[in-house]
């Protein structure tokens, strides 16, 4: 990558050594031993079983350079909040992202997450750990809850921003997930969505071999959706990292988007041109 804010590049970096320190402390099996495990899990059992199984590897399935980027994405889009903001981060996993980005500033999170296991794993690492090259900063709560994406337990309008890193694609029905974002965020506040998803459909592999596709999503797909729940396409970038999950090239686009009942303008119309990051 070029050109890079300073500011930024050192607090996405410190965050990567905070990822690296709760990798050492709380990882409990061998990623490449237990990934081929999930994946059948995924591919035969339910979803939620194959998530709770990868909570014993999932902070090492990201690479340094996708936590990186993920990171310097978000800080470089976020909008600027006001005080004790609730946000909503959904398919959040441990919350590494939530966990840090509390401590920077006033965001009370609120992380979903399908998988019992992810959401335990989050509260032993909040628990259980320090944040590192923030002198004096005790870790804020993230709340976790554990709900589908598609039927969320909170109120209309509970919710000022919302995001969602790496987890919509692995919701098979995305659009409802999408609907259930609109219904959540305050319609007379900021009304922000930022997405990270695949640029591709989600595939898995069962014990004999057979393919299943989890979700048949694409990011036209997912903005066309996001206009017609009325958000309104802001920014969107593809993000191209060559060592991505477990060294495995990543494509991904991040999308920017806020809540707009009056004058929506298609980013179809606007012919927005792509913005695309290589890591």
């Amino acid at each position: 990558m070029k050109n890079l804010d300073p500011k930024i590049t050192e607090i996405a970096k410190n965050f990567m050594i905070f990822v690296e320190s709760v990798r050492n402390k709380f990882q409990t099996a061998n990623p490449l031993e237990h990934l081929t495990s999930q994946m059948k899990d995924l591919g035969s059992a339910s979803i939620t079983e194959g998530w709770n199984k990868a909570a014993k590897i999932w902070p090492a399935i990201e690479s340094p350079d996708n936590y990186f980027i993920t990171m310097y994405t978000l800080l470089e889009h976020l909008r600027q909040m006001r005080k004790r903001e609730k946000w909503l981060s959904l398919g959040a996993g441990p919350a590494l992202y939530e966990i840090w980005l509390s401590q920077l500033t006033d965001i009370d999170f609120y992380a979903t997450d399908i998988s019992p296991e992810m959401c335990k794993l989050s509260e032993n690492i909040q628990k259980g750990t320090t944040i590192a090259n923030i002198p004096g900063k005790k870790v804020k709560k993230v709340r976790t809850f554990t709900m589908p994406m598609e039927k969320l337990g909170f109120r209309d309008g509970f919710f000022d921003q919302i995001i969602s890193i790496n987890a919509l694609q692995w919701v098979p029905e995305w659009k409802k997930a999408i609907k259930e974002m609109r219904r959540v965020v305050k319609i007379d506040g900021q009304g922000y969505l930022y997405l990270i998803t695949t640029a591709y459909p989600i595939e898995a592999r069962n014990e004999l071999g057979e393919k299943k596709v989890i979700a048949d999503i694409s990011h036209e797909a997912i903005m066309d959706e996001l206009e017609i729940n009325r958000f309104e396409i802001i920014f969107f970038r593809a993000i191209l990292v060559k060592f991505g999950q477990l060294g495995i090239p990543a494509s991904r686009y991040f999308i920017k988007a806020q809540l707009n009942l009056k004058n929506l303008e298609s980013w179809r119309i606007r012919k927005s041109k792509l913005s695309v990051t290589l890591a």
